[in-house]
């Protein structure tokens, strides 16, 4: 498929679509992108994370950091 645009309606606003079960494109409401900001809830990171500029911590349960 090639087009322009592509509508789909079944999508909300400000989600991150992605392809789900059957290849079935998907949203959900625990991943939204606004403007310059990404937001996932329960981020598991599994490997090493990096990142660049400021890090803020906003709130959490359990925050473990080593500098190997």
């Amino acid at each position: 498929m090639r087009a322009s645009n592509f509508l789909a309606d079944s999508q909300t606003s400000g989600q991150v679509a992605f392809y789900g079960t059957d290849g079935v494109l998907s949203g959900d409401t625990d991943l939204t992108f606004s403007g310059s900001t990404l937001t996932v809830t329960d981020l598991t990171v599994s490997g090493t994370l990096s990142t660049t500029g400021t890090v803020q911590e906003i709130s959490t349960t359990n925050l473990n950091v080593e500098d190997p």
